[in-house]
């Protein structure tokens, strides 16, 4: 079989899909496996060794205009619209493939409840099948709509079985011999952590709490970190990308200002403890086997959030924002 699969939107949401390609590919390695990917999440699959092709949607709509030219052109057997955006949705409708399928995504707001009815009746034309995720209903009756197991669902739908207990190793390259003289703790430094319920202060707390475990605490942050840790911008030694190096790594509290993703990716590996909001860093700890703890936005669906988007088969710790033992539970999990 020639098979597309549509994933253009995030990181987190192309590793939830890696058992979907997996399972795909080990089913009869005679099956060809292209992958659409986003500028976001192409760094996620470029190691992948079970795709035989990728193509990278950008913004342009140029490039958007080749890669159905591209696809036209494959005659797939089926192609898996993954991805809630309408990039992936108006790819799979003129890709030309025999068997189209798609996940439609439904709000988990009921103001935003019929905001897919075009999509709706679109799928019905043009895809051969879909699954309709009624986030909001699922809400209320407490139902499990976990994205992995949402699409396996539509490859079982389309006579194919695959099998679902599928776990993803660390696949990507080594590159640095990163060696330090004990165990590695990492606070990612996305902005989910500055709410009305958790400050800096608190987050400077946490740090303090931590230096007492005897670990090295080592900070990671993205490109809105500096906009809302400000003091710890200020008090701690900075790493820049191009300084970094397993020379460079201090026995101490450090921040890794914005690495390059082979370099964030190689120091989650070799950490023993992650603690992150919910983000994409939570799935890339989940690939490196970290003891991870993800915290979550109480205002924002938590349990739902955690049925939805959980790692894969990869147990963790899960917390919120709001718990007023936040910290004291944070540093209970580092042993």
């Amino acid at each position: 079989m020639k098979i597309c699969i549509a994933r253009v939107d995030r990181m987190g949401d192309m590793i939830l899909t890696l058992p979907i390609i997996k399972g795909l590919k080990i089913l009869d390695k005679s099956n060809v496996i292209h992958v659409i990917a986003s500028d976001k999440n192409y760094k996620i699959v470029k190691h992948f060794n079970y795709i035989d092709k990728i193509y990278l949607l950008s913004s342009s709509k140029k490039n958007f205009f080749s890669i159905i030219n591209k696809i036209r052109k494959e005659k797939y057997d089926h192609f898996y619209n993954f991805s809630p955006n309408w990039s992936g949705y108006i790819l799979g409708i003129l890709s030309k493939s025999k068997v189209r399928s798609t996940l439609i995504f439904l709000s988990r707001y009921r103001k935003n409840h019929y905001k897919k009815i075009i999509k709706r009746i679109l799928a019905v034309i043009f895809y051969h099948y879909n699954i309709v995720i009624d986030r909001f209903t699922a809400i209320q009756n407490n139902k499990n709509i976990h994205q992995t197991s949402m699409m396996f669902s539509l490859i079982k739908k389309t006579n194919i079985e695959i099998n679902e207990d599928l776990k993803i190793d660390y696949f990507f390259p080594l590159k640095y011999n990163i060696v330090v003289p004990s165990d590695i703790c990492i606070l990612h430094l996305s902005s989910k952590w500055i709410n009305k319920y958790y400050d800096e202060e608190n987050f400077i707390n946490l740090i303090t709490q931590l230096q007492e475990k005897k670990i090295l605490v080592y900070l990671t942050s993205d490109a809105t970190s500096k906009n809302k840790f400000k003091k710890i911008f200020d008090n701690y030694p900075i790493i820049k990308n191009d300084e970094f190096s397993n020379k460079k790594l201090y026995d101490k509290i450090t921040i890794f200002e914005y690495l390059n993703f082979d370099k964030w990716i190689e120091l989650i590996y070799s950490s023993k403890y992650v603690i992150t909001p919910e983000c994409g860093c939570t799935h890339l700890a989940s690939l490196c086997k970290s003891q991870l703890t993800v915290i979550y936005d109480p205002d924002n669906f938590p349990e739902a959030i955690m049925h939805e988007y959980a790692p894969w088969k990869v147990p963790y710790n899960k917390l919120v924002f709001d718990d007023r033992e936040l910290n004291q539970k944070i540093v209970s999990f580092i042993q």
